[in-house]
């Protein structure tokens, strides 16, 4: 059988699937129910569709790599676990000695995360007379952009945060990773 044929095909019926799945799970969950930024639906909707394709390519090698299914498992979870450990959400990559800092650059999470956070926020502002602001009586002072949000709370909270971020960079890092995991798992 043709490799390429076999990738065409396989490709030309899971894409639409999974980007269903991205706009069913953000369309409902990230627009209604969590009142996501909606002047970036799409760009959310195409780093969703990396992330998902990433981790269904990781979960595709562990299955054909490991033959014994209970382990198969338990490997799909580590490196789940792993990637979202190396996510930046509670360790920065500057806490990290050098081996570990590698695993930074390869956590899909952390980049999808990064991009969502920052499209979540940008071209958004926060009032101080909204009844849904972040901020109490106490704090306010100005309206805040949604870039100065994020540079407040990269400095006190999350190192995770940033006040820019290059979306197609992180969709085609997400993507590159997830085409290393299928040269992988058709290479063996």
């Amino acid at each position: 059988m043709n490799p390429i044929a076999y990738v065409t095909a396989k490709s030309i019926i899971e894409i639409p699937f999974m980007l269903l799945l991205a706009l069913g799970t953000l369309g409902i969950g990230g627009f209604v129910m969590i009142d996501f930024n909606t002047l970036n639906f799409w760009f959310m909707v195409l780093i969703f569709l990396s992330v998902l394709l990433a981790f269904k390519a990781i979960a595709q090698e562990t299955a054909l790599t490991i033959k014994r299914m209970i382990l198969a498992m338990l490997r799909y979870v580590i490196v789940w676990f792993t990637v979202f450990l190396f996510s930046e959400i509670w360790i920065g990559k500057d806490d990290e000695y050098l081996p570990f800092q590698l695993l930074f650059f390869v956590s899909p999470f952390r980049l999808v995360l990064q991009a969502f956070i920052y499209l979540d926020f940008t071209k958004t502002d926060f009032s101080c007379g909204d009844s849904l602001s972040m901020f109490t009586s106490a704090e306010c002072v100005d309206t805040f952009s949604g870039e100065k949000v994020l540079k407040i709370v990269r400095n006190f909270v999350f190192p995770i945060v940033q006040s820019s971020v290059d979306v197609l960079w992180s969709v085609f890092v997400t993507l590159m990773i997830a085409l290393a995991f299928k040269v992988i798992e058709f290479g063996l």
